[in-house]
């Protein structure tokens, strides 16, 4: 098995086919690949039942709310400063930013986003097969529930927002 949560969106949308063929080439074949990722479709649907709700209100009610979806789903791409870092006292960040630099120059910058499409097929174009989103708890690794990975103990979703795949090398047959 090969598992990666959160990482992929990290890497240049160029470079991701050649870390996903990585990933296939030390996969012994029947070997699972799972990969987590934000899921775009999740950030726009909520931004447009957000657009939708204020346009029905036809004023500055939930502009608020709005304006927090929206900033919700763009510092996905945006942020220049990482979410760990915001939670640090004022001379920290400060230390921090000056002596590793931003979200972009430590890596900490999404470069992509995916949805349940374009990572199916990005995952088929690297040789991947039984491509499937899956939900946090389900796998098809035996007792996936008990690594407590993509959930916490109590069985709730570590990270809602995400989208769980899943694929096979496939068995390569000798001809």
């Amino acid at each position: 098995v090969v598992y990666h949560s959160h990482l992929l969106e990290h890497i240049d949308r160029e470079r991701a086919l050649g870390f996903l063929c990585e990933c296939f080439r030390v996969l012994k074949p029947g070997g699972l690949i799972r990969v987590v990722v934000p899921d775009l479709e999740k950030w726009a649907n909520r931004y447009l039942v957000s657009l939708s709700a204020w346009s029905s209100h036809h004023g500055d009610n939930g502009t608020e709310e709005h304006q927090e979806v929206l900033a919700g789903l763009l510092v996905q791409l945006v942020d220049r400063e990482p979410t760990t870092r915001k939670r640090q006292k004022p001379l920290v960040r400060w230390l921090e930013r000056w002596l590793l630099g931003d979200s972009a120059k430590v890596g900490w910058q999404h470069r992509w986003m995916y949805d349940r499409v374009a990572l199916k097929a990005l995952l088929e174009s690297t040789g991947f097969e039984n491509c499937t989103a899956v939900a946090a708890d389900q796998s098809r690794v035996d007792g996936w529930k008990a690594f407590c990975l993509d959930t916490h103990a109590d069985g709730s979703e570590y990270k809602p927002e995400s989208i769980w795949m899943e694929a096979v090398r496939p068995v390569q047959q000798l001809s």
